[in-house]
């Protein structure tokens, strides 16, 4: 089956249904931030089977030419429920992730999924994440190979800052409102 998004094209019915099903996911979980609603929550199984997703994305994302000069093992650490533990090893111009804790790590980065999500998607800048304690990294010289070798490219932006989007909830309800008064 052909799905024409990034770092897709042609894959299996068993790679497109966790295409959609992780894509559900992050758009639900952007949805309970713009909507600054805290439930419902998706479950722990859910969001670890998402994050799985997204972690082996990583090796179809990433910068080909910098991984052919690059050797580097990251650990990517998912706080709170559902989250887990990936390593990203990246040799010969070849990222290989796997679930679990690599014994040497050049670098951790350790976030909730929430702030996965926020970061990825543009709704929270990563580097005031970094300031903040969202996201904690281990072995800081390398947190900027890991950004060259995995640019965020996404088609989940952002649509709006948030008091933009806000408004046009408020019209957009006031709207629906009147329309059902008439």
């Amino acid at each position: 089956m052909f799905i024409p998004l990034v770092g897709l094209g042609w894959v299996s019915v068993r790679v497109a249904l966790e295409a959609c099903y992780s894509h559900t996911w992050n758009h639900f979980m952007q949805l309970r931030f713009w909507m600054k609603c805290n439930a419902p929550t998706p479950s722990p199984e859910q969001t670890h089977r998402a994050l799985s997703y997204f972690m082996a994305s990583f090796a179809k994302n990433m910068d080909r030419q910098q991984a052919a000069q690059t050797r580097l093992t990251t650990v990517m650490e998912f706080s709170g429920p559902g989250g887990g533990v990936w390593t990203l090893h990246v040799a010969d111009g070849i990222c290989r992730v796997s679930e679990g804790r690599a014994a040497h790590a050049e670098l951790v980065i350790i976030q909730s999924p929430e702030t996965f999500v926020r970061t990825r998607t543009g709704i929270e800048n990563p580097t005031l994440a970094l300031w903040t304690g969202k996201i904690k990294v281990r072995v800081w010289r390398n947190l900027g190979t890991f950004e060259k070798l995995f640019p965020i490219k996404s088609l989940d932006f952002a649509p709006a800052p948030v008091k933009m989007l806000n408004v046009r909830m408020s019209v957009g309800a006031e709207l629906l409102m009147q329309t059902n008064a008439v």
